[in-house]
Formats: structure tokens, C-alpha cells, sequence
């Protein structure tokens, strides 16, 4: 199985919907996606990500299913701090000093309980999207053993050939970081934010048992058309 995760395009974050600008990405992105066979389309439930999900939806005449635990605005709550200089909240990721502590704390699995980020939401957010994303791999015939981080297919289920989510750059931290078996701190100190309409491709051998990134955020418009 392929599953394709999409960021949403340029986005107007306060009417939540897309830009003109940001509506050429997504369809320009459709136009690649739609050379793939798609079992399934999944989506957040914010206008961004559905509107960019729409292009794909009109061109292969499929309609994406809602993933509730896909809204950005899970992720923000539980992956922020706030920068005392501006008095707001950011991303974790976005703060130069917070990501050099999160490099450090790359190999810790228990990172939420150090002195940098010993608040209880940070282990919340970790047992919810573990638990929230196993749940949609299990309604999708996969069984996700956490412990072994090993993927097999669940008897008498059947598995899609490939699937794409479109969602956003801060979820996809703590969506892709579990699936690939890496730690928050490590994903999010080592991976660039996603372009606008950026896709990822993960690969789960069923054979083997693994789930590997294959592609990271690659762009299929013409950047040029952003100047």
C-alpha cells in the first residue's frame, strides 16, 4: 500500500479556504495524482485542506472521507508553546532555540517529560494521535504494532493499493513522525515544513512489515507562478 499525504495549498488561514494563487496548486497537483489509481481520499475537516481535495475528488469522481484527528487546529493545541518576546503562540518547530532542544532530545522517548517541555499536554498528544491514527489503520486493514513499529494486513480485510490524505504542515509532524516510527523531536528538528500542495509518499511492505518514506515533499506546479 501507498499512501500519499498532500498539504493543503496556499492557504487564507482566516476565511480557511484557499488563495487564487493557492487554487492553481491544487488543481495543478490533481492533474499528478490523478494519473494515480486512489482506492480511497481522506481529508482534515478545515476548508483548506477540503477545497484542495476537491480538484482531485472532481477529477477521478471520488469523494474524500473526513479524518476528524487530521484538523490542524488538534496538532497547534497540543504542539505549542508560547514565545514570551511576542506573546504568541508558535509552533514548536518554528522557534530556533525550542527546535535546538528538540534535536537534542531526538532519541528520547520520553521528551515531553524533560526540563524544556515538562507540560502534560506534549504526552497527551503523543497517546492521542497514537492511538487516533492506529485506529484509521485498522479501519483501513492494517494492524500497527507501536512496540515493534511493524505493519501487517489484518485477515479477512482489504488492504487499499493507494490512498491520499490531504491535511496540513503541523499535523503532518505528528502524523508522519508515528507512522515512520520516529520520535516528534526528531522529526521535527530534521524535516523542513512542507511546500503548499508539498507530497509525501510512504510505502507499507506488508511483506516485510515496514512503512518507509519513499518521497518527501515534492512540488508538481510551477513555482514560478508564486513570484
Amino acid at each position: 500500500m501507498i499512501l500519499y499525504y498532500v498539504r493543503h495549498g496556499l492557504p487564507n488561514y482566516e476565511e480557511d479556504n484557499l488563495t487564487e494563487l493557492g487554487r492553481y496548486q491544487a488543481d495543478e497537483t490533481s492533474k499528478f495524482l490523478a494519473t494515480i489509481n486512489f482506492n480511497m481520499i481522506f481529508s482534515s475537516p478545515l476548508g483548506r485542506a477540503k477545497e484542495t481535495a476537491s480538484y482531485l475528488e472532481k477529477r477521478i469522481n471520488k469523494t474524500a472521507i473526513i479524518l476528524p484527528f487530521a484538523n490542524e487546529s488538534i496538532a497547534h493545541h497540543y504542539f505549542h508553546l508560547l514565545n514570551e518576546e511576542t506573546n504568541e503562540r508558535q509552533w514548536l518547530f518554528f522557534n530556533p532555540t525550542w527546535r535546538t532542544y528538540l534535536n537534542e532530545l531526538r532519541d528520547d522517548p520520553n521528551w515531553f517529560d524533560s526540563k524544556y517541555f515538562k507540560e502534560p499536554r506534549f504526552k497527551e498528544a503523543i497517546e492521542y494521535y497514537s492511538k487516533k491514527i492506529d485506529e484509521w489503520l485498522t479501519s483501513i486493514g492494517i494492524h500497527h504494532d507501536k512496540e515493534k513499529n511493524t505493519y501487517t494486513k489484518i485477515e479477512g480485510k482489504e488492504v487499499p493499493n493507494n490512498l491520499v490524505l490531504f491535511a496540513h504542515g503541523g499535523f503532518a509532524y505528528a502524523f508522519l513522525s508515528y507512522i515512520l516510527g520516529l520520535s516528534y523531536p526528531y522529526f521535527a528538528s530534521h524535516f523542513i515544513c512542507m511546500n503548499t500542495c508539498g507530497v509525501t509518499e510512504i510505502i507499507f511492505d506488508l511483506d516485510t512489515k515496514t512503512a518507509r518514506l519513499n518521497r518527501y515533499n515534492d512540488v508538481h506546479y510551477d513555482r514560478e507562478k508564486l513570484t
